[in-house]
């Protein structure tokens, strides 16, 4: 089963709260994936 981008970037998200960054930082990351 494929993840759309949103889920891969949601469960990715996730895992680096946990493990590396803030959620700031996160965030940032994904709208600048996403492209918005």
């Amino acid at each position: 089963m494929m993840d759309s981008p949103i889920q891969r970037y949601w469960r990715d998200a996730r895992f680096l709260a946990i493990t590396e960054g803030t959620q700031e930082i996160l965030q940032l990351v994904i709208t600048r994936g996403l492209g918005l």
